[in-house]
């Protein structure tokens, strides 16, 4: 499936197995404010409060036993971002900008075989479970508001000009070396 596709997000069956995928990946995403497809207008500012009521960041403890892993909070993610180290919502950009980073520094373990290819049915939907939740991570990491169809766009778009930046500068590589050969 492409996470891309507009008919991808008709799709109840494919969203469901999606969204079990990527808690299955980070427990952050069983969140109902992780539900993929996500759409809203904007993403929440650090320093707001949720519908709730309840904050969008909760700033880092000052503790003397830097070591201790911190309790995992509903609908947050731990994480650095623009309001310092804490706690950010889920609708907080700065919560996928710091998870994302988290994803690719930690990938689950999954077997290879000698083909390249996860060694069993298991390790190989874990290994598209992980492709899905760190691409749709990603895309709203990225994302200009929290709508999974405009993110998967705007990442296209980001990479289509690092591409034709990448292709413009071997192009003018060539041109250097030609001139110097002649």
């Amino acid at each position: 499936h492409t996470l891309t596709s507009p008919t991808c997000f008709n799709m109840t069956d494919t969203n469901n197995k999606i969204n079990q995928g990527m808690g299955r990946i980070a427990r952050e995403l069983r969140s109902n404010y992780a539900t993929f497809p996500l759409k809203r207008k904007a993403w929440l500012d650090p320093n707001a409060q949720i519908d709730t009521g309840a904050p969008a960041f909760i700033p880092h403890a000052k503790d003397s036993n830097k070591n201790v892993t911190p309790t995992f909070k509903d609908d947050y993610v731990w994480t650095p971002g623009s309001c310092g180290f804490g706690y950010y919502h889920l609708l907080t950009r700065d919560a996928y900008v710091g998870l994302h980073v988290r994803l690719r520094k930690n990938p689950p373990p999954i077997e290879w075989c000698s083909c390249c290819l996860p060694s069993n049915s298991r390790t190989g939907q874990l290994a598209n479970d992980y492709e899905d939740a760190v691409s749709i991570v990603y895309n709203r990491s990225i994302a200009s508001r929290p709508d999974d169809f405009l993110a998967g766009k705007e990442a296209i778009a980001i990479a289509r000009g690092e591409a034709r930046t990448a292709y413009n500068m071997s192009q003018d590589v060539q041109l250097i070396v030609m001139m110097a050969s002649t």
